[in-house]
């Protein structure tokens, strides 16, 4: 979210707001047929107009009125609205339901980019369950951005109230031409600037969004949904270096093996030096890499802000998120069937795979993904539940519902708790029978509400 809001176009878009307050409050009654179709023709088109202000004005867009990139968020609006009008024939119904979802989608960007420092990306329409789950935890207020869509919207839907909508002729003529119309505006938005979000990297997606305005970016990112491989790729050339690094682990020594995955855990040291007034990780820093029995590294994660599971998905398989397009979630999108991972290479060594999670099991799929991705079991956070209360869980985004006989950090269930029960699965383990745990703690999830007076945190003099 910026902190900075721009005042010229906030009065420029009031200015606006005026003159169509004052056109709605005052009704014509058109007795020439011509002169209504041309006022409702005239309006379809000013509303994509309004909608692209209204959606420039929540992120207190850089780009101006009048501008490339204004004119082509204004032909994706109204691309939307044509579609609808083709359907229904009706000018107030097409501008009615396309105006609600510009002012939806661009409220949720605001809040969305608050939460999380990125914007909403296609990827993320496939995780709204989780995300439902999610915005629970964390505290939302109206900004500048939200309120001004808010002014806009309700202008927009007061003064369309007040028009016909329908023409005379709703017939296979006019929906036609409607259609003939979307298809041009369509290959219109198809020759824009198609190599911008390679030029531009697509990383820094607030600032596209400022820059490119909501629509356009959303587009953008739309065409980077597919994956495609690189220039210079050989499945021989693979295949062959699979076979050169195969080795026989049959007859080797077979450990158990417990992976971590500690939620949102870092040393800030790698940033720099942080002086604290209380020792933060005093067990890590006390590992010594002289030791026969540690390795010890730093590991940097492909993930900004969320989508943890994109962390999971380059550990257990090994594949990079670099050859995947910006903000694709293979969880939510591409994974559909058996995927090969490290449980598939452990189950041909004889190995048990398991996976513990002490949330919700329907979080970013894990309890359809896991099985394909060779996990035989999946513990959540039903099965970390008190007995007595498993019959009265809500799928609440409050972990507490579990019980509490359980230890919680804020709302989810302690790392503490979640070790507990990975020692459980050890013990109770079969016998002769290498295990893998791959455990993803839930404890340091955010959002990150509570202040504390007693934490200084100061800078280290290098």
């Amino acid at each position: 979210m910026s902190d900075k809001f721009n005042t010229a176009s906030f009065v420029e878009t009031m200015v606006m707001l005026v003159v169509f307050f004052a056109t709605a409050f005052f009704r014509t009654e058109f007795k020439n047929p011509k002169a209504e179709k041309t006022i409702t023709t005239i309006w379809f088109f000013a509303s994509a107009l309004w909608e692209t202000e209204m959606s420039r004005q929540v992120l207190n867009g850089t780009f101006t009125p009048w501008t490339k990139t204004f004119y082509i968020n204004m032909l994706i609006y109204l691309f939307i609205q044509t579609v609808i009008f083709v359907l229904c024939a009706n000018v107030r119904i097409s501008v009615g339901i396309t105006s609600t979802a510009v002012c939806i989608y661009s409220a949720g960007t605001e809040i969305i980019t608050a939460l999380r420092g990125t914007p909403i990306m296609p990827s993320d329409f496939f995780s709204i369950k989780t995300a439902m789950k999610v915005a629970g935890n964390y505290e939302i207020s109206l900004s500048k951005g939200i309120i001004s869509v808010i002014i806009c919207y309700m202008a927009l839907i007061m003064f369309n109230s007040h028009m016909t909508g329908k023409y005379e002729k709703r017939g296979l003529k006019l929906r036609f031409g409607s259609l003939v119309t979307a298809c041009c505006m369509l290959v219109g938005i198809f020759m824009t600037d198609k190599d911008a979000c390679d030029r531009l990297g697509m990383f820094h997606q607030y600032e596209i969004n400022r820059k490119y305005g909501i629509a356009y970016t959303m587009y953008m990112n739309l065409r980077r949904m597919k994956i495609t491989e690189p220039d210079d790729y050989d499945s021989k050339e693979v295949f062959s270096l699979f076979e050169e690094t195969q080795t026989d682990a049959s007859e080797k020594v077979h450990p158990n093996i417990i992976a971590i995955m500690n939620e949102s855990f870092s040393d800030l040291n790698v940033v720099g030096n942080v002086v604290t007034n209380k020792e933060v990780l005093p067990f890590i820093d006390s590992l010594d890499d002289s030791d026969s029995n540690v390795i010890k590294g730093n590991m940097l994660v492909s993930v900004f802000g969320g989508n943890t599971c994109n962390s999971e998905f380059e550990f257990l398989t090994g594949l990079s998120m670099f050859w995947f397009p910006t903000g694709s979630i293979p969880y939510m999108q591409y994974i559909r069937n058996h995927v090969d991972t490290i449980c598939t290479d452990l189950k041909d060594y004889g190995y048990k795979t398991v996976a513990v999670h002490p949330f919700w099991a329907k979080s970013w799929k894990r309890e359809s993904i896991y099985p394909l991705l060779d996990f035989d079991d999946f513990i959540s956070g039903e099965d970390f539940a008190l007995e007595e209360v498993k019959n009265e869980i809500d799928n609440d985004w409050d972990a507490r519902e579990f019980g509490s006989g359980l230890e919680y950090v804020r709302s989810f269930i302690s790392d503490r708790q979640s070790y507990k029960k990975v020692e459980e699965i050890f013990e109770n383990k079969e016998d002769g029978k290498p295990l893998f745990v791959f455990n993803i703690t839930m404890q340091n999830h955010g959002g990150y509400n509570d202040n504390y007076d007693d934490f200084k945190i100061g800078r280290a003099h290098v």
